[in-house]
């Protein structure tokens, strides 16, 4: 297997015409994938985006090779908390400790690297047929519930306005999914609990288990010969590991308050504590924890002013607004009044 897929790999390089080397690493990579040698490939997934610019290649070539890279990855993705990945015999529990936190690291790693693709992937059907379109429903759905489910993934109107997205709106199974993604774009936590109030169980239906291994598929030494503290670390980890890959009420309930603080900064350069525990629904002695949480995702940047109860907007992470230059200026100018 190996040899073939050098076999190709030497046919690629020795051809010169753009798209012969299109159509070659379309079939290297499908190879890579059906012989399960992803690995001798995974290198030059990062490489994939300037050759296909170099190119040309057409939108259905891009999509192609995008599908097939995002299939790869979502099989890595899988492969992070498969058996081979535990030693026999640990001679420490923090070896144990530090291996099962790497864990953690590498299935939030993946899971960002392949919704990525997947939006790559989506944003090449844009000039496709209704046929070529409606192949592209499951992938809509699956970048959908990622970009919902994923606590770094802030802005969604891009993928609202994709096209394989959007056939999602007039199908009857999927569109409540497509309100939920247009909730978590462009509302805040009222219309979440609204929608939630409306729809029980819904979020709990379409977050599907894709892990489903028991602890004694990672380790092969027992866990009661391990320190206590050590055990705790690990079932933390490994409970991470195994979460579900779709959607869940807590999950959806803190992003749609870190993002509802967004929207609230983006239009307040100037927000009391008061304004922000009663779009939260939180109590106010909490403001100061979830504007810490804001900053340590991303989402804002901000200062606190305790003695005057108010948090005042420095940067905001653009979900669907586009504030104008004259409100730009405004924030500014409200924010040195403040702190004068």
């Amino acid at each position: 297997m190996t040899l073939r897929l050098c076999s190709i790999a030497s046919l690629y390089n020795v051809v010169g015409t753009p798209n012969s080397r299109t159509h070659l690493l379309r079939a290297l990579l499908q190879f890579a994938a059906d012989s399960k040698q992803t690995d001798l490939v995974y290198k030059h997934f990062a490489s994939i985006d300037s050759w296909l610019d170099e190119w040309n290649a057409s939108s259905q070539d891009r999509r192609e090779i995008y599908k097939i890279v995002y299939d790869q990855l979502v099989a890595i993705g899988k492969e992070y908390v498969r058996p081979r990945l535990a030693l026999p015999r640990f001679g420490t529990g923090g070896t144990l400790a530090i291996l099962t936190c790497a864990l953690v690291v590498l299935r939030h790693r993946s899971d960002i690297e392949t919704f990525n693709v997947l939006r790559k992937h989506l944003a090449n059907f844009e000039d496709a047929d209704g046929a070529a379109l409606a192949t592209s429903r499951d992938s809509a759905v699956a970048a959908a519930v990622q970009a919902i489910r994923l606590p770094d993934v802030h802005q969604c109107d891009d993928l609202l306005e994709l096209k394989a997205v959007q056939q999602l709106k007039s199908d009857p199974e999927h569109s409540k999914l497509f309100e939920l993604l247009s909730l978590f774009a462009t509302d805040k936590l009222d219309a979440f609990k609204t929608f939630v109030a409306g729809n029980p169980g819904y979020l709990e239906h379409i977050g599907t288990p894709s892990r489903s291994l028991s602890l004694t598929h990672f380790f092969r030494q027992p866990l009661i010969s391990l320190p206590v503290c050590v055990c705790v670390c690990v079932c933390v980890c490994v409970c991470v590991c195994l979460s579900p890959a779709g959607l869940s009420h807590t999950d959806g309930l803190k992003k749609i308050r870190l993002l509802s603080l967004a929207t609230l900064a983006a239009e307040n350069p100037v927000l009391p504590y008061s304004l922000i525990a009663t779009t939260l629904d939180i109590p106010q002695d909490d403001v100061e924890d979830w504007v810490v949480i804001a900053i340590s995702a991303g989402v804002l940047e901000a200062k606190m002013n305790e003695l005057k109860q108010v948090v005042i907007v420095q940067y905001v992470c653009h979900c669907t607004f586009s504030p104008s230059p004259n409100r730009e200026r405004e924030r500014e100018r409200e924010r040195e009044r403040i702190v004068a």
